[in-house]
């Protein structure tokens, strides 16, 4: 059993702390890893980059809080990441593949460049109507507000109110729209 007295050893460098560590919560991270990735190898290659980071970013673990939590975490960031590189790679060549091109960064940076576009406009699509219509007049039509407000029949300050909570919004949901469709 892995106690506080462990946790604070092996955040202050002590390697026999970390092997009882490793040895008490391996399994773990290989059980949870299971749960996104089928194949055993990489999900091992997991487990070994889960205990990596924590060895080296051990300074950040709090002895007084749950070290549940942070093995919770630093899997899951990897495993995402993991998943998203994967994911990205295999939709990038796709696409080049589809346009008859070759892989290259300029190819992948103009598929994301496109990717994004696609999302954030989806994300003002589901704006309310009168935030949308002040939002793309502002941002795509480049129009100042006053004449946004003359286009729209209202005042200079509810433009500014609605522009202000379109990209609150926009904001708020596109890191959680990004997250879910690339990973």
């Amino acid at each position: 059993m892995i106690g506080m007295r462990d946790i604070e050893l092996l955040k202050n460098g002590n390697l026999e702390a970390f092997e009882r560590v490793y040895r008490a919560f391996w399994n773990k991270v290989y059980q949870f890893s299971g749960l996104f990735i089928d194949d055993d190898f990489e999900r091992e290659d997991i487990v070994q980059e889960v205990f990596l980071r924590i060895w080296n970013k051990r300074n950040l673990i709090d002895s007084g809080k749950d070290f549940n939590g942070f093995l919770f975490i630093t899997t899951r960031n990897i495993v995402f990441n993991r998943l998203r590189t994967t994911d990205r790679k295999e939709r990038i060549e796709k696409v080049a593949e589809k346009i008859g091109l070759e892989y290259s960064p300029d190819v992948e940076s103009n598929i994301d460049a496109d990717f994004y576009k696609k999302n954030i406009d989806k994300l003002i699509a589901l704006l309310p109507e009168r935030q949308r219509e002040a939002f793309c007049l502002s941002r795509k039509g480049n129009l100042p507000i006053k004449k946004i407000a003359e286009r729209m029949g209202i005042t200079e300050s509810a433009v500014k109110r609605h522009i202000n909570l379109a990209l609150k919004f926009l904001k708020a949901n596109l890191p959680l729209l990004i997250i879910f469709l690339k990973g």
